[in-house]
């Protein structure tokens, strides 16, 4: 594929233009008559005269033209990037005919357009006086395009370039080109020559960007994906609510997360409202890489600006994450903002701002906590104690210990199997095995035999038990 472009196999040869300007059809490039085939249409369905009014922009020494055609109260603009006045006018009316094709039922009598050599403007095509009607144009150009897209899926993609860049240049034929070459990654790096070869004849479209935008976040280039949606606006183009989405997801995944955040701004600005899930995937990102602070200003501000309340799991998670950074105050904050909110915190939410209570050493504040959450219907559950107990055992003091493991059986709760196993963990990560030891052995914890051997087994596993241990105990 690193060979220039070769020339179309003999059977699609005629479609390349004839030498000494004839052709066998219809050329946009080499025909210049489309104006006399607009005017010619206008007359025979009884309609005015097309007016053109075209523009020159540009510098003095390279011109563009740029045209607009009125007919039937209608105005058609030409494609951008011709550099005489005639060209712009030709295209005007190119894209008249078209337009108008697709507006008329295919069981309505259209007008038919004769053209002879006599009406022709440039000497460029010569039809003499053969019959043609805009459904005839109509279906030449679709069978324009099968060819390219039957070029470019047989991976022909040298002819079918060759074919787009001398016969149809069209976004749809671009669009058919690029989403054959977008399809394969060994082709990707083809992309950027083919819009080369487009330019400035051709505007990409939507559809455009969204073959090039699916293509990088699957390449896992949200960056560049990002920068090419941004380009949309200033060619009058609105980028699309599943473009958006599949860059900010790839954002996450593949980019900084603070990048996400910033293209979260840029969906608001182009008035795309980013869903609940979108705000999730940016503040799962934000945790992901530690950054606490901005994952809480996500959840605080931009959820609330756009109409989006944050759910419960949302301000559990941030006191978790601020816990574990020993950031408090933080835990605190975010709990005090829960509820000015009117969330009702549950089971999990309160276990876990009491472990912070307990990391942070007042055990005082987390035993009166929960009796706050059985003043507020909400008793804790043996997670709740074990949170407490692991904070007590940390401390060391065992007097208060034994009172907590009494009050939850008073209360009629058992430490299963799981519940043992998170206790363990919180022993192991407040440095409470050397008081665990005996306490976690006795009738209080364990029950029957089953449970009692997943324990040892789980206390040797955290090295709270040594092997002499085990044996004296089982």
């Amino acid at each position: 594929m690193d060979m220039p472009p070769t020339p179309l196999p003999p059977e699609t040869a005629n479609t390349s233009p004839a030498p000494n300007g004839a052709t066998a059809g219809i050329r946009v490039e080499n025909c210049y008559v489309f104006k006399s085939r607009l005017q010619e249409y206008a007359q025979k369905a009884g309609l005015q005269t097309p007016e053109y009014h075209t523009f020159k922009e540009g510098p003095s020494h390279e011109p563009v033209f740029k045209s607009t055609v009125v007919i039937n109260n209608t105005s058609y603009d030409s494609l951008p990037g011709f550099f005489n006045r005639k060209a712009a006018e030709q295209s005007a009316a190119e894209v008249a005919l078209m337009e108008i094709v697709k507006s008329i039922p295919a069981n309505a009598n259209i007008p038919a357009v004769a053209h002879n050599s006599t009406q022709q403007e440039t000497g460029l095509c010569n039809t003499g006086s053969q019959q043609l009607n805009l459904r005839e144009m109509h279906r030449e150009a679709d069978h324009h395009h099968r060819l390219l897209a039957t070029l470019a899926r047989h991976c022909r993609l040298a002819a079918a370039a060759t074919f787009f860049s001398s016969t149809l240049r069209t976004a749809r034929a671009l669009n058919s080109l690029l989403a054959a070459i977008c399809s394969s990654p060994a082709f990707l790096r083809f992309a950027p020559k083919v819009l080369l070869l487009a330019a400035p004849s051709v505007s990409p479209d939507a559809t455009t960007f969204h073959i090039l935008i699916s293509t990088l976040c699957q390449a896992h280039r949200p960056a560049a994906a990002a920068d090419l949606l941004c380009c949309m606006p200033s060619l009058l183009l609105d980028p699309d609510l599943a473009s958006c989405r599949a860059v900010l997801s790839s954002l996450c995944q593949y980019a900084s997360a603070q990048d996400a955040v910033a293209f979260l701004d840029k969906m608001c600005h182009w008035g795309i409202s980013p869903s609940r899930s979108d705000y999730h995937a940016v503040f799962d990102a934000l945790l992901q890489e530690g950054k606490v602070a901005e994952a809480y200003e996500v959840m605080k501000n931009k959820m609330g600006s756009n109409r989006v309340a944050p759910a419960l799991a949302y301000f559990k998670l941030t006191m978790q994450a601020f816990s574990e950074c020993l950031e408090f105050d933080s835990v605190e904050e975010v709990f005090d903002e829960m509820l000015l909110r009117g969330l009702v915190p549950d089971v999990d939410v309160y276990s876990v701002y009491i472990s912070a209570l307990c990391r942070k050493g007042d055990l005082a504040g987390a035993r009166q906590m929960m009796t706050c959450m059985e003043h507020a219907g909400c008793p804790p559950d043996v997670r709740t104690f074990g949170v407490v107990v692991a904070g007590c055992m940390s401390a060391g003091d065992m007097g208060t210990v034994r009172e907590l493991v009494q009050e939850a059986i008073r209360r009629g709760l058992q430490w299963d199997p799981p519940a043992l196993s998170e206790l363990i963990g919180l022993l192991q990560a407040g440095d409470g095995a050397t008081q665990s030891q005996e306490l976690l052995l006795e009738p209080l914890f364990v029950h029957d035999a089953p449970v009692l051997g997943q324990l040892i087994g789980a206390l040797c596993k955290q090295g709270l038990l040594g092997p002499a241990a085990v044996v004296d105990d089982y």
